[in-house]
Parts: structure tokens; C-alpha cells; sequence
């Protein structure tokens, strides 16, 4: 009988350990690991980040699918040496006047052969039945530290809390 509860303690200090190390959080850096590795300070590695087993190819990024699941990698970029740098960005609300108006926003990255597309995050105003939006017109220039938007409004009105996005190339 004894041996019997000698086995049984031996499998079940056994179990525990097994249960333990499937359950372990390892600390590189730390004594209270979160994750299943945690490291505090910085990862060096000389192969492949290979989420689910896939490489990726030259020019993609890997992109979060959130908490919990896997990254992907996304879309391939063309021309991968030539960006260098991109960002998308937005104005803020400003007041756009009727008239001609120049539009500085400071960018620090923005140099003179730097270029950026220029999208409104909704509709532009109802102006009735011409709707005049063929009367606002913009073109961009990119100098050194700062971008300069140039707006030609000749709809005949002002317009309030107007804003826009925009994508860079630096």
C-alpha cells in the first residue's frame, strides 16, 4: 500500500510539473513575464520573422490582426527602395475663406521633392444646384520642413471647420 502512495505522489507532483511547463511564462529581462515570452530589452536574430510559417517576400510589412491572432503580411510595396518614408496625415479643421488661401502645416520629414495626395474625409458642402465643387481647386508644394496648400475657392462662399487627409512621400 505504501508503494501504491508513493506512485501516486510521484505522478501527481509529475503532472503538476507537466501542467507547469505547458502553462509557463518565460522572463528574459523580467521576474514577472505576461506573455508567453517576454523580454525586456532589445531582440537581436538573424533569420526570418515567419508568422504561421510564412516569410513574406521583398517589400511587404506585417501587418496586426489585433490581440491574440497572428500578424499577416500585407500588400507587396512597389519600389521599395525608393520610399523611404511615408505617413498619412491630417490638417485639423481650419477655415477655408472664398478667395485664394495658402494652407501651412509643419512637417518635419517634408523636403522640396517630397509629394502627397490629398483626400476630404466626407463630402464637400451642398452649395445647391451648380454645387460648384469644380470652384475649389488645390495644388501642393513641399519645401523644407513644412508642406504649403494652396486653395483657390471661387464659390462665393466661406467655409468652416474644414479639413482634409493627406499621404505623403518623403
Amino acid at each position: 500500500m505504501e508503494k501504491l502512495n508513493t506512485l501516486k505522489l510521484i505522478l501527481s507532483i509529475f503532472a503538476l510539473i507537466n501542467i507547469n511547463i505547458l502553462c509557463a511564462q518565460v522572463g528574459i529581462g523580467t521576474t514577472t513575464p505576461t506573455e508567453t515570452l517576454d523580454v525586456n530589452g532589445n531582440v537581436k536574430f538573424s533569420g526570418a520573422i515567419m508568422p504561421n510559417n510564412v516569410a513574406g517576400i521583398v517589400g511587404q510589412i506585417l501587418l496586426s490582426n489585433g490581440p491574440n491572432v497572428p500578424p499577416v503580411w500585407g500588400a507587396e510595396y512597389l519600389n521599395p527602395t525608393q520610399t523611404t518614408k511615408m505617413g498619412k496625415f491630417y490638417s485639423g479643421p481650419f477655415n477655408l475663406p472664398n478667395g485664394y488661401f495658402i494652407l501651412t502645416l509643419t512637417d518635419a520629414n517634408c523636403v522640396p521633392t517630397s509629394v502627397c495626395s490629398v483626400t476630404w474625409p466626407g463630402n464637400l458642402p451642398n452649395l445647391g444646384a451648380n454645387n460648384g465643387y469644380g470652384n475649389i481647386t488645390l495644388t501642393v508644394e513641399a519645401q523644407t520642413g513644412q508642406w504649403l496648400f494652396h486653395f483657390t475657392n471661387l464659390t462665393g462662399y466661406s467655409f468652416g471647420n474644414f479639413e482634409f487627409a493627406y499621404f505623403a512621400h518623403y
